[in-house]
């Protein structure tokens, strides 16, 4: 092999421009799936955290009441009553004011009364449970 001017070597040779391009190759072909994963994995737990995001928001607006008009915490009694599509709590609060609160699972919704104030959308699921030891209450949210 004969060389030219003072360095023998000025660039690369064919089998190294392939080598370099397949180990490219494979790097960027293994962190495709890996920038997939991660994405589906954020979407997934963003749309969790969004529906939790709404239960809780619904439990607060429950317990601590919506606008001016007092939630179960000013509650004096309170009952709940299972319906034919969820349920209905009622309560009379300090001031003797009766309100209630009712899931209706056909709309999938929490609605505050008085005032038809919605308190929480797309519920898939909400059970409430009268104890001696107070109200239990689960909400489950969609996006």
């Amino acid at each position: 092999m004969k060389t030219y001017g003072a360095n023998a070597r000025d660039g690369l040779t064919l089998i190294e421009v392939m080598v370099a391009s397949t180990l490219f190759s494979l790097v960027v072909a293994g962190a495709f799936p890996l920038y997939y994963t991660c994405r589906r994995t954020w979407e997934s737990t963003s749309v969790r955290m969004t529906a939790s995001n709404a239960a809780n928001m619904a439990l607060q607006r429950i317990v601590y009441g919506v606008g001016s008009h007092a939630g179960l915490r000013a509650a004096a009694t309170a009952i709940a009553l299972p319906t034919d599509n969820g349920w209905v709590m009622s309560y009379t609060d300090c001031d003797g004011k009766t309100k209630s609160i009712s899931y209706d699972a056909a709309a999938s919704n929490i609605v505050f009364r008085p005032g038809n104030v919605s308190i929480c959308e797309n519920v898939v699921t909400s059970s409430v449970a009268m104890s001696p030891g107070g109200i239990h209450m689960s909400v489950t949210a969609s996006e």
